[in-house]
């Protein structure tokens, strides 16, 4: 199990790409892995990511205001599927 140190680090880090939680880092992650091979709309991530659907979606709406997802410029977000 990580100590206190680990903890203070992992959130320094976060700190320097002005993430506030975990779940937005792990969030920002799931989509850049799998953007290229999923078809998936929005109201799944939160099942495949691991969290509840309001926390996903406050990490999303974060994550966009801060330029780092763009929503994929669709209107249901289903990403295109990678052959």
């Amino acid at each position: 199990m990580a100590n206190d140190v680990e903890f203070t680090a992992i959130y320094r880090w976060l700190a320097i790409l002005s993430l506030e939680s975990l779940v937005e880092w792990d969030v920002l992650v799931f989509l850049h892995r799998h953007a290229h091979i999923l078809l998936l709309p929005t109201s799944e991530i939160p099942k495949l990511a691991g969290y509840d659907t309001d926390t996903t979606a406050k990490a999303l709406h974060r994550l966009q205001q801060m330029g780092l997802e763009d929503g994929r410029k669709c209107p249901r977000r289903v990403l295109p599927f990678g052959l």
